[in-house]
């Protein structure tokens, strides 16, 4: 994916998590059927077991997750989340994974995604290349609204180590 692109579809997953905050997001049941949109999104933390390693480290155990599911015959599957790692650093994350057939294991070598640490100053990675993130994954368990994660973030300019880890079971409703 050229650098273009990937600003394109970054702009793409925040515009679709602001428009989520202020509308609503749907689903899809455990049966692949979609649901209906519910009046509005829980904006109340959910608990999460996620563990952040590298230019930022610690645990993330409360987050608000405003976008969580598949959107009808999009095949995409979109997990976004705000929150406190320990209470100390604010972070927002948007993680995307193509498609997306149900329940399973997709690897990030056809996703996408980005990690905001608030500053100051603010700071922004992005899910590697798809060959440096072929072995990075997101399980989605049936009924879309829990699984886990494993997936390295990068500084943007082509690094070939990564700046953050992220691994651990993510929720979207409880």
């Amino acid at each position: 994916m050229r650098p273009n692109e990937l600003r394109d579809s970054v702009r793409l997953i925040v515009i679709s998590l602001i428009a989520a905050v202020l509308t609503s997001c749907g689903g899809a049941t455990a049966e692949g059927t979609t649901q209906a949109p519910s009046p509005r999104p829980s904006l109340s933390p959910m608990a999460q077991e996620l563990r952040f390693s590298g230019a930022i480290s610690g645990t993330l155990s409360l987050a608000v997750v405003p976008l969580c599911g598949s959107e009808g015959s999009a095949h995409v599957f979109t997990l976004s989340m705000t929150g406190k790692v320990e209470n100390r650093a604010r972070i927002g994350f948007s993680l995307q994974v193509e498609q997306f057939a149900g329940a399973g294991t997709y690897s990030f070598a056809r996703g996408m995604g980005f990690l905001l640490i608030y500053g100051p100053p603010k700071v922004e990675y992005h899910v590697g290349s798809s060959s440096l993130a072929r072995a990075d994954t997101m399980t989605v368990d049936p009924g879309e609204k829990k699984g886990t994660v494993s997936v390295a973030f990068y500084n943007q300019g082509g690094a070939q180590q990564p700046a953050v880890r992220l691994v651990g079971t993510w929720r979207c409703q409880g």
